[in-house]
């Protein structure tokens, strides 16, 4: 007779991380469709730049960090602020320079 191996809880979800890493996925392609609006922005080349960078990474490693899916989050803000919606403004003074 054959047995059925019971799952654990956690195989049957997917995890806090993978969805985040979805959810930046498709926030990037987002921003690509629409990089018009993200170079009216301030520091628009740089922000467009940036964007390059964190795809470059993603379709080497196939995953993102942390500080890199906040930064792709910024990236969206802006890019629909620059399309004239509402945008979450940081209210504290991120650290320059985040290094990924």
């Amino acid at each position: 007779m054959k047995t059925i191996k019971s799952t654990s809880p956690g195989q049957q979800f997917s995890s806090d991380k993978s969805v985040s890493l979805r959810g930046a996925i498709a926030k990037m392609e987002f921003i690509t469709e629409n990089i018009v609006a993200l170079r009216q922005c301030r520091n628009g080349k740089k922000n467009v730049e940036t964007l390059g960078d964190l795809k470059s990474y993603y379709r080497h490693f196939r995953t993102l960090t942390d500080k890199q899916m906040s930064l792709v989050d910024c990236l969206y803000e802006k890019t629909m602020k620059g399309l004239g919606f509402e945008s979450f403004e940081a209210t504290y003074k991120p650290k320059k320079g985040v290094r990924y």
